[in-house]
């Protein structure tokens, strides 16, 4: 039986459907577009065949603001996340860029290891 006062909250409907918040919804989104961003920069490089540090730099920065760009237009406009359900002003563009920056090297720079790397022969 409940007493007056009783700090037993009532769940709604909304509240069972939303299971993440939309800052944590955004952080995941950045997570998996830089990693997709480091696929996409060595599959450019394999398809392409780019070579040197300069074009290969360029290359990498211009995949990363196209995918990133890709991002912000998503949260903005079909999640529909602005500064109220981010709580900052300038967060749907900034919330996870150090996430997308760090796994998108990470990614591109462990795959073309594994694709580019030393190619020894037995007995080496």
């Amino acid at each position: 039986m409940l007493r007056s006062g009783s700090n037993l909250a009532v769940e709604t409907e909304k509240d069972r459907t939303r299971r993440f918040s939309p800052t944590s919804i955004v952080y995941w989104l950045r997570l998996s577009a830089g990693i997709l961003a480091g696929i996409l920069y060595n599959v450019l490089l394999i398809v392409t065949g780019l070579q040197g540090i300069d074009v290969g730099t360029l290359g990498m920065i211009s995949v990363g603001v196209s995918v990133y760009a890709v991002t912000v237009l998503l949260v903005k406009y079909v999640l529909g996340f602005g500064p109220t359900e981010l709580k900052g002003p300038n967060k749907p563009i900034t919330h996870g860029l150090g996430t997308f920056i760090i796994w998108t090297l990470f990614t591109s720079i462990l795959l073309y290891t594994i694709w580019n790397g030393p190619h020894l022969s037995p007995g080496q």
